[in-house]
């Protein structure tokens, strides 16, 4: 072993200093959560004291529980975000700022807000690296996501109308407090356009365009577990001909052919010759061959609520009115299409290229 790999390896911990740091993650784990689930449902316009406290006290304190987890494990590990120059030039906006600001004390005052921001966002995917800690906070954020829409859509239906008939009454205006979040008040009811819980439709289209796609792709994953069980529950095991798992395949597992007629790709397969899905052998664990296994069902169950939130999410992005968000969801559409497609146009190369030209 040579002396950079004596430096850079841990020191051997006892099992109960691994427990506790274990359990620190956790703690780290759950404060985090609780970041990501209040941010978004508590009221944007709100800049107290005691709500920002609430907000970034549970950063500090993760940010302390995952100093001490890696203290107990005896090293200090921080993973690499691959964006690491666009966050620093963020850091340094955000620090600069009061300098060029109008109003240097409200500005400054900002500054420790969006610093501990940008420290939830290093404890988060420093977190991540873990498969079942990343899809945790991704489901946490899928369903906090999930109350901000339908809160969205029921504003346009029915809240801001019963809004309309509080503003009637006689100091419900004044009860906001500052002229500030008065006049913010009246300009939310004298439009159409929903805001959820923050304080304009255009923060909320903003925040859909950030979820939006999260929907759709987490959806397009629980549908490619479900086809990847329904191969293996038809008794086919191995690769494809290109050394691929049907899981791996997006868009052949979106259309699971095959797997639904286990006649159909026994033939295919010894008409073509080639290595491809084998039937499993005889004494080998099989199960029932069909699709609907209780956990492939509650998968699909899963992906459907997915998608439903997604066109939900997209009928709430019509109702701001945000033309730019439109233009921005495109974009993510052709970047959707590009990665999901980016195999055929490696090997299609020259004829994507003729389609650009012309």
């Amino acid at each position: 072993m040579t002396p950079s790999a004596k430096e850079e390896s841990p020191v051997p911990q006892s099992p109960s200093a691994e427990r506790a740091a274990r359990l620190l993650d956790y703690l780290t784990v759950v404060l985090a959560g609780v970041v990501i689930t209040l941010r978004p449902i508590l009221p944007g316009h709100v800049l107290s004291s005691s709500t920002n406290l609430l907000l970034h006290a549970p950063v500090m304190a993760a940010l302390f529980l995952q100093m001490a987890a890696q203290s107990l494990r005896g090293r200090i590990r921080i993973v690499r975000s691959g964006i690491g120059i666009p966050l620093i030039a963020y850091a340094l906006i955000i620090g600069l700022s009061p300098l060029t600001a109008a109003y240097k004390y409200a500005s400054l005052r900002a500054v420790p807000i969006w610093l501990t921001n940008l420290l939830l966002f290093f404890i988060v995917f420093n977190l991540s690296r873990d498969r079942r800690t990343r899809r945790f906070f991704i489901a946490v954020l899928l369903a906090t996501a999930a109350v901000v829409i339908f809160q969205g859509v029921y504003q346009r239906a029915e809240g801001l109308e019963e809004l309309r008939r509080l503003a009637e009454k006689e100091g419900f205006l004044e009860s906001f407090g500052s002229s500030t979040d008065i006049e913010l008040a009246r300009a939310r009811l004298e439009g159409n356009e929903p805001f959820a819980s923050f304080t304009t439709a255009n923060i909320l289209a903003t925040f859909l365009l950030i979820t939006i796609p999260v929907f759709f792709g987490a959806g397009m994953e629980a549908l490619r577990r479900s086809t990847g069980r329904a191969w293996k529950n038809h008794g086919y095991e191995g690769t494809t001909g290109r050394g691929q798992t049907p899981r791996s395949h997006a868009l052949r597992g979106l259309f699971p052919l095959r797997s639904l007629i286990p006649g159909i790709a026994r033939n295919h397969q010894n008409a073509k010759g080639k290595k491809g899905l084998c039937p499993r052998r005889e004494g080998s664990d099989s199960r029932p061959s069909h699709m609907f296994q209780p956990t492939g069902g509650i998968t699909v169950a899963c992906a459907a609520v997915l998608f439903f939130s997604g066109f939900t999410g997209l009928m709430c992005l019509y109702f701001t009115g945000s033309i730019a968000g439109w233009v921005v969801l495109a974009a993510e559409v052709v970047i959707f299409i590009l990665i999901l497609c980016r195999r055929w146009i490696v090997r299609h190369w020259q004829v994507c290229a003729a389609i650009v030209a012309v």
